[in-house]
C-alpha cells in the first residue's frame, strides 16, 4: 500500500525538523545564543519595520502588474492575500506554487484567470531578477574565491542554464505556456478531461499573460528594476542583521552574496519553510565567508522569527476568510 500524500509530508517534515535539531546541537546552543543576545530591542523593531516594508513593497510590484491590465485593487486586500500566499510557501513542501495558488483564490472582486495570470508574471520575473543576481554573485566568488576551478563551471553552469530555462518560459508565456504544454501532454496519450473542459479558461489566462509581455520592454523593465529594490532591501536586511550579531570584516558584497547564494534553499521545494535545508546551505555559504557556523545559524535564527509572524499573520487572514465563507474556487 502506496503512503498517502499527509504520511509523505509529515516524513518530509520530521526529516527537515531532524537535520535543523542535528545543526543546532552540533554548532551548541550556547554558541548561538552568544550571538544572539547582541540583538537589542530597538535592533530587532527596526528588522521588523525593515521585513514590513519589504512586502509592502513585493505587494505594490504585483498590483502594478494588475493595474497595468486596467485593474486598480485596493492594495490592502492585496497584501492580506500576498500574506495568505507567504503562509502557505513558508509552511508546506510546495515552495512557490501552494503560496501562489492561495493568493490567487483570495483576492475577489476582479475575474480569477486576470489574477492568475498576474500572479504567473510577478513570480517569473521575481525568479529571473534572483537568478540573475545570483549569476553576479557566483562571477564574484569565482574571482575572488579559491574554489577549484572544476567547482566553479559547475556553479557557473548550472546558474547560466538556470537563467537560460527561465528566459524560455517567458518567451513561452508569450506565445501561451499553459496551451503548449497541455499540447505536449495530449501529443504524449495524456488527456485529462478537467483541462479539456476547460481549454477556453486556459487560453484566457495565456492571452492575459501574454498581454502584459505585449505592453513591450518598459514595462518589463519597470517590474524587474522594482525586483532589483526589492532585492536591494533583502541585502540591507541582512546586513544590519549580521552588523548586530556581531559578524567581523562585515561588508555589503559579503552581505550580497548572503542572500543571493542562500536563496536557493528557500525557492527550492524541499521541507516546510525549507527547515534544514536553509540551515546547511547557509553554513557552506559562511564558511566560504569565512564566518562561523554560530554566526550562521544565528542569522537563520532571527530571520526564521520575522518571517514565522509574518507567515501566523497570513494564517489569520485566511482563517478569517474561510469563515466568513469569501474563499472560493473557479
Amino acid at each position: 500500500m502506496k503512503p498517502g500524500r499527509g504520511t509523505i509530508l509529515r516524513i518530509i517534515w520530521v526529516l527537515g525538523l531532524l537535520v535543523f535539531i542535528f545543526l543546532l546541537v552540533r554548532i551548541g546552543p550556547g554558541r548561538i545564543w552568544e550571538n544572539i543576545s547582541r540583538l537589542s530591542f530597538a535592533g530587532f523593531a527596526l528588522l521588523f519595520l525593515l521585513r514590513a516594508f519589504y512586502w509592502l513593497l513585493r505587494t505594490f510590484i504585483w498590483r502594478a502588474i494588475l493595474a497595468g491590465d486596467g485593474r486598480a485593487l485596493g492594495f490592502g486586500r492585496l497584501f492580506v492575500a500576498r500574506m495568505a500566499g507567504h503562509a502557505v510557501s513558508y509552511l508546506t513542501p510546495s515552495a512557490y506554487l501552494g503560496g501562489e495558488a492561495a493568493r490567487t483564490f483570495l483576492v475577489d472582486g476582479v475575474n480569477r484567470k486576470t489574477v492568475l495570470a498576474s500572479v504567473v508574471v510577478d513570480t517569473t520575473l521575481e525568479i529571473l531578477t534572483t537568478a540573475l543576481f545570483t549569476l553576479g554573485g557566483i562571477a564574484f566568488i569565482s574571482i575572488r574565491s579559491s574554489l577549484p576551478v572544476s567547482a566553479r563551471l559547475g556553479l557557473t553552469a548550472s546558474m547560466i542554464a538556470a537563467i537560460a530555462g527561465l528566459l524560455f518560459l517567458i518567451r513561452s508565456q508569450r506565445r501561451g505556456m499553459f496551451l503548449g504544454l497541455i499540447d505536449i501532454l495530449g501529443r504524449m496519450g495524456f488527456r485529462p478531461r478537467f483541462i479539456e473542459r476547460n481549454r477556453d479558461k486556459i487560453r484566457e489566462v495565456d492571452a492575459r499573460i501574454s498581454d502584459f509581455y505585449a505592453r513591450g520592454p518598459r514595462a518589463v523593465g519597470r517590474i524587474f528594476a522594482l525586483n532589483t529594490l526589492l532585492l536591494g532591501l533583502w541585502v540591507v536586511e541582512v546586513h544590519l542583521t549580521l552588523a548586530f550579531l556581531g559578524a567581523p570584516d562585515l561588508t555589503v558584497p559579503k552581505s550580497f552574496l548572503a542572500v543571493t547564494m542562500g536563496a536557493v534553499g528557500l525557492i527550492l521545494p524541499t521541507t516546510p519553510a525549507s527547515l534544514g535545508t536553509y540551515e546547511a546551505i547557509n553554513l557552506a555559504v559562511f564558511a566560504g565567508l569565512g564566518w562561523s557556523a554560530g554566526l550562521s545559524m544565528s542569522l537563520a535564527l532571527v530571520r526564521r522569527s520575522l518571517s514565522l509572524f509574518w507567515a501566523g499573520f497570513g494564517l489569520v487572514a485566511i482563517a478569517c476568510r474561510k469563515k466568513s465563507g469569501r474563499i472560493r474556487r473557479p
